[in-house]
């Protein structure tokens, strides 16, 4: 005789599994094991391990390359936040790993960033000591230098002897020897002199000049 009454589809009910039962938090166990197989964890391991190996070059390019590196990591971690925020997920430790690694991640790229910067600072300076000391190198070659600082000279030892003139009107005026005149004569002759012999070389730079005033 067949069985009448609650317990007759016990068996089939336990086999249905509804909401709330047993088997319906066995079946999510056994999901969230499946989900933590899969290639979830062993991405995270591997952008775990790829922050770990940060690599501090020695000048601006190698940083350079560094940080985007290290951002790209981050990006790519951001990325996997969708999934990583289902309900499934959430009673495991990924979020938890993940977030650990983003953290890392983003001080990586700060402390590469900040190192960049000094890089790039250097780098500035050794452009412009580099520049320096090429122009230094064209001022301390005599073929290289332009005629315009022979000019400067020319007329920083005129002002030089101009005021040695200057200074001899004045011990002239104020003169109260016997016979000034062969003073300032001899004096005179001096200062000639001088300027021959220190400006005769300077004018064959300037042949207009030298034209102008030689013999």
């Amino acid at each position: 005789m067949a069985h009448t009454g609650p317990n007759c589809d016990d068996s089939h009910t336990r086999k249905r599994g509804p909401m709330g039962s047993p088997l319906t938090g066995f079946l999510a166990e056994i999901t969230m094991q499946k989900l933590e197989s899969t290639a979830l964890p062993s991405i995270i391991s591997k952008l775990w391990l790829k922050a770990q190996a940060m690599h501090v070059g020695v000048n601006y390019a190698t940083l350079d390359n560094e940080r985007q590196r290290q951002e790209d990591l981050l990006h790519e971690l951001r990325g996997l936040e969708a999934e990583l925020s289902s309900p499934l997920l959430n009673k495991t430790q990924l979020p938890q790993l993940a977030s650990s690694v983003g953290v890392e991640l983003d001080l990586n790229t700060k402390c590469l960033k900040y190192l960049t910067g000094i890089s790039e600072l250097e780098h500035y300076v050794a452009d412009v000591a580099a520049q320096f000391a090429n122009r230094s190198i064209e001022l301390s070659n005599p073929n290289a230098v332009h005629s315009a600082v022979y000019t400067y000279k020319f007329f920083h030892e005129a002002n030089e002897v101009e005021s040695k003139l200057e200074s001899q009107v004045i011990i002239a005026e104020n003169s109260q020897e016997f016979n000034p005149g062969r003073r300032i004569y001899s004096e005179t002759s001096k200062l000639a002199n001088e300027i021959r012999v220190r400006y005769i070389g300077s004018w064959s730079y300037f042949p207009s000049l030298y034209n102008h005033f030689s013999p």
